[in-house]
């Protein structure tokens, strides 16, 4: 029996204990069941999942501390036989504006979008989308944005007052 596919928003993984987690559902493999994405925050000094809560309050000396845990950010799935996919080494906090795109290309298959949160003080980063192909996550996309004006346009449309591409000629 097939279940129906929804698009959803981040939530929380079971790693929750070291910091928030991301994870969203859709069909990314075309199957119409619908499939889970993890995010994984590892230190590649043990090879575990590590912390993203930090034991300062103090910025500067955060970045410090994410600077020596050596950080990767990586993302598994609920689907079978797929590589687990390297988002980024290196100083940055896992990830942000995780979010299921829905099915962008008309490929059948739910696309996916993330920025990096960097363990810095800029706005300027990059939304990467990225699609399941045979058995590997593969980036589509790289945009350059503004973290600040993204977050607000997300929530315009959140509040229906801007339209975002939800299928075929929706």
């Amino acid at each position: 029996m097939k279940k129906a596919i929804a698009i959803t928003d981040s939530t929380q993984s079971p790693y929750s204990k070291f910091g928030k987690r991301l994870s969203i559902t859709g069909d990314f493999n075309g199957d119409k069941i619908i499939d889970t994405v993890y995010e994984s925050y590892i230190s590649s000094l043990t090879g575990k999942e590590t912390s993203k809560i930090m034991d300062s309050v103090d910025w500067e000396n955060n970045i410090k501390l994410v600077i020596k845990k050596l950080p990767i950010s990586r993302l598994y799935t609920s689907i079978p036989n797929v590589d687990t996919f390297i988002v980024i080494k290196g100083s940055q906090c896992g990830l942000t504006l995780f979010k299921n795109l829905g099915d962008m290309n008309n490929d059948g298959k739910d696309e996916i979008g993330y920025c990096v949160d960097w363990a810095d003080l800029s706005l300027s980063n990059t939304f990467h989308i990225i699609e399941l192909k045979k058995n590997s996550f593969e980036e589509i996309a790289c945009i350059p944005i503004n973290e600040e004006t993204f977050t607000i346009n997300y929530n315009l449309i959140k509040r229906k007052l801007l339209k975002q591409k939800t299928a075929t000629k929706k």
